[in-house]
């Protein structure tokens, strides 16, 4: 005799559970056409509440820990969600082919809770919607990625025209740089120049204000020298015509002499001559400035410029001399 086992109505039940709850669902609270969020299910244990933030969520039977049929027909499916020590649930009230319907739990004040409806999502339209979604998003995408391109190349461009006008700016300060030290140098050098040119004027100045005082100083001496000169001139031209009027006096008496021709008479002029002699002597001892006083070359300009001064007009010595000679000769 065949045993035949008894079917796993708990198994049976869960799977047309699963086969209800499963797919993507819109929710909205109570007649609400506002969709508030959304649920995908994929398995019993295995659903996810898109509210804000995903939340897990379950699904299963309110009965006793051993099930029986009675207990299966008569539990309550119900929707849990978040930890699993949550006391957040929701019992199905009522489903259809395409919605599912739970109720919250009793208020405390004892009124029914709210409920929210699920709607089945159209998997086709939503593919569609996602793949018209996903087009609208890679053309934005691609737009935006077109846009930040472009904006790449301005901006790339107007970098390296930046580069570019740095690098010209660079140069430009390298060679203000070499301007400046070459105008540097040149500077140092014109101002070395100008500062030896300036010592050499101011060596030049002093070398000049040194032969000013030197001219001066020679002016001043040769006006002292013309001075004695002229004192030295004035006593010779004195002498001169004294020696003149004596001549004079000494030819008078010579020709006197030479007519009377006695010995006392020659006796006369001989003491006559030896007394203008003295004289003569006397007078050059005493006038003027001696030769051996006068250093050389003084000497020598003082002696010139009489004789040129007194051309024609003092007689020689010698000349006085020798004619007092030939008197002394005449009269021997």
């Amino acid at each position: 005799m065949t045993t035949v086992s008894s079917p796993d109505l708990l198994a049976m039940a869960e799977s047309g559970l699963l086969a209800m709850v499963s797919g993507s669902w819109e929710i909205s609270h109570d007649n609400a056409a506002a969709v508030w969020g959304r649920a995908v299910v994929k398995g019993l244990q295995e659903g996810v509440l898109l509210t804000g933030k995903p939340t897990p969520c379950t699904f299963g039977f309110r009965h006793g820990p051993n099930a029986q049929a009675t207990d299966v027909y008569g539990a309550a499916i119900t929707i849990h969600w978040g930890p699993e020590d949550s006391p957040n649930y929701a019992t199905l009230e009522s489903f259809g082919k395409d919605f599912l319907k739970w109720r919250l739990p009793l208020q405390d004040d004892g009124s029914p809770g709210s409920y929210t409806t699920w709607r089945k999502m159209d998997v086709d339209a939503s593919k569609r919607q996602a793949a018209e979604e996903a087009i609208v998003v890679r053309r934005k995408a691609e737009d935006e990625l077109a846009h930040f391109k472009r904006q790449a190349d301005t901006e790339a461009s107007d970098l390296r025209a930046q580069l570019v006008e740095m690098e010209m700016r660079a140069k430009a300060a390298d060679q203000v740089s070499k301007s400046r030290s070459r105008a540097g140098t040149e500077l140092a050098a014109v101002h070395a120049k100008a500062t030896k040119e300036v010592a050499d004027v101011r060596a030049k100045a002093a070398l000049s204000e040194e032969l000013a005082e030197a001219r001066a100083k020679c002016a001043d001496e040769i006006a002292d020298e013309n001075e004695s000169l002229r004192v030295q001139l004035n006593s010779q031209v004195g002498s001169s015509d004294a020696l003149r009027e004596q001549l004079k006096a000494l030819r008078t008496v010579v020709m006197e002499t030479m007519s009377e021709s006695t010995p006392s008479k020659a006796s006369k002029v001989k003491d006559l001559l030896d007394e203008k002699a003295w004289h003569l002597k006397s007078g050059r001892q005493q006038e003027g400035t001696p030769d051996k006083e006068l250093p050389i070359d003084k000497r020598r300009r003082t002696d010139n410029n009489v004789g040129k001064e007194n051309m024609g007009n003092v007689s020689n010595d010698n000349n006085v001399l020798a004619g007092i000679t030939l008197v002394s000769c005449v009269v021997d």
